[in-house]
This record gives structure tokens, sequence and C-alpha cells, in this order.
């Protein structure tokens, strides 16, 4: 529902803001008193459909600024304010817009006047820096111009602020699925480290124990007694363990044991003697 704030200093004027944009009503329902504010003759239309605005109201500009505030507060912005212009003792409606902008720069504000402290030039040139976000209704108006002036600021700033939810849901999407991101390449790198871990322990247990095995078949091919099934045996263990030896100095770069780097290539016993 679109919400719009009302400032103005008589109370007849929020009676009539009500009965033209509010509840089920048709014009010809309008008290005499509000019909003469709006310069109209009760028509003899059909009843209107309730809108979907929500009416608040100021009476003096302080008090806007104070509702604005809030209702940015609360997060649910006012799409446009009806300003009146002369506002006694307080600051006028011009002064009031100005404030008003700084607390909320993509407010609409439609200014109602009747040009006595004003011109529509002097209006336009003391709200210059927001001639985008603004336009002047002259008093005094028919209810069908309140109507669409409000259906056309509010239809504005509520797909505006529609946008905006969505690029904001839209941007935290993104920066949780960046998290997940970095999750993962933490994952990733918190297993390429134990996977370095255990391969360089792997390594140094396998080639102490490889190394052991080699030295004392070595020894023990020195021994000049050995029969020939004996000799052959000893070969067949030394040639074993040298191509598992080489198999696990490949195993120290995990790199290279994860890619195509890493060749196993079958093993053939050999009758060649051991130098």
């Amino acid at each position: 529902m679109a919400r719009i704030l009302i400032v103005d200093d008589e109370q007849r004027l929020h009676t009539a803001y009500r009965k033209i944009l509010c509840a089920k009503n048709t014009l010809s329902h309008l008290d005499n008193e509000a019909l003469d504010l709006f310069a109209l003759e009760p028509p003899s239309t059909a009843d209107k459909e309730s809108t979907s605005h929500r009416l608040d109201s100021a009476f003096y500009g302080e008090e806007a600024l104070d509702k604005v505030s809030d209702a940015l507060r609360e997060d649910k912005p006012y799409s446009m304010v009806f300003m009146d212009i002369r506002m006694p003792p307080g600051m006028d409606g011009i002064e009031a817009s100005q404030q008003l902008w700084q607390i909320d720069p993509c407010l609409h504000i439609a200014i109602c006047t009747a040009f006595a402290d004003y011109s529509a030039e002097e209006i336009r040139r003391e709200l210059r820096d927001h001639r985008d976000q603004f336009l002047i209704l002259k008093k005094p108006f028919i209810p069908i111009v309140i109507e669409t002036v409000a259906t056309m600021l509010t239809s504005s700033n509520t797909l505006k602020f529609s946008l905006e939810q969505q690029l904001k849901k839209k941007s935290q999407e993104a920066e949780e699925f960046r998290q997940r991101l970095e999750a993962v390449q933490e994952l990733s790198d918190f297993t390429d480290q134990v996977n370095n871990d255990l391969f360089s322990h792997l390594h140094h247990e396998l080639r102490t124990a490889l190394y052991a095995v080699l030295g004392y078949t070595e020894i023990l091919l020195q021994d000049r007694v050995l029969t020939e099934d004996q000799q052959q045996m000893l070969d067949t263990v030394f040639n074993r363990s040298s191509y598992l030896l080489g198999l696990v100095r490949d195993m120290i770069d995990p790199t290279k044991a994860r890619t195509e780097k890493l060749e196993l290539k079958s093993w053939e016993p050999t009758d060649e003697p051991i130098e």
C-alpha cells in the first residue's frame, strides 16, 4: 500500500483529501465545504473502488520532517507528499520540502498553492535542484487532479522502490554466493594441504623402508655362497624394490600424482645380474 503524507495546517483540507483518496466513496458524498475547497459540483457517479493509498497527516513542516524520518527508520517510506505552501507561523512548504529531500532524497512532492506567496517561477527556482521530483498544483483544484497525481507519483515511486528491493535482494544473493565460493575455496585449500602432508609423510616412511630393503638385499647379494635360486630371488626383491622406490619418488609431488604425469608401468622380472 502506497503511503501518502498530507502536510497542511487546515483540518478541513485533510478531510477533503481523505474523502477523495481513501475509503469507498462517491464524490456526491463529499460535504459542501470539501466540494467548495476543490471547486467541483457534486457529480452523480458510481461508487469508486477503494484505493491502495494510506494517508497520514502533518499540520506543520516540523511534524512532516518527523513523520518522514520515522517512516524511513521503519523501512516504510512515503511515496509522495501533498505539501501546502502557507503554514504559519513555522516553516513554509518550500523550506519544508527542501528539508524533506535531505531526509529522503527519493521523495516526490506535489506543491499545492494559490500563488499568494510564491509565483510558479519562484517555486521552480527555489526547488531547481529537485526539478524532477515535484510538480505544482494550483488551488482550487478538482478531485480528479488529486487522484491522478496521487496515482502517478505513487506508482512511479512504488515501482522504483520495488526495483530497489529486487536489486537489494540480488545483491544479497550475490554476496551469499561469493561467501559460499570462498568457503569452497578454503575447503579446497585445506584439502590440498592435508594431501600434501599425507604424501610427504608417506613418501618419507616408504622411502625409509625401501632403502632399508635395498640395502640389506644388496649386502646379501654379495654373499658368495648363495645358491642360484637364492640369487634369483634376491634379484627379484631388489628389482621390485627399486621399481617401488621410483614410484615413491614421484609421489613426493601431489600435483604430479594427481595428473597424467605419473606413469605406472608394469614390472617384468629380469635375469640380469645386479651390479
